[in-house]
């Protein structure tokens, strides 16, 4: 299996057995904020002979949902 992040890094929560892939303007950061999941940044290197053990994932949003923002942000604000 393999993971990649445009700025190579991940959150990791050895407390809960996360591993949490953060997307641009998908709410990553309410996510890594979480302080009782106990996130610390990482590199995937690191865990991939333990991955089979923690949970991995990512955060997805509504495409359509991203289009009306990125617009209100950058055109209506400007």
């Amino acid at each position: 299996m393999s993971f990649f992040h445009d700025k190579g890094f991940i959150y990791i929560s050895e407390k809960y057995k996360l591993i949490f892939i953060p997307i641009p303007k998908n709410g990553s950061t309410t996510i890594r904020k979480l302080d009782e999941l106990g996130f610390i940044q990482g590199s995937l290197e690191k865990y991939k002979d333990v991955i089979e053990n923690y949970i991995v994932f990512s955060v997805i949003r509504n495409p359509l949902s991203r289009l009306v923002s990125s617009y209100t942000e950058t055109i209506l604000r400007a």
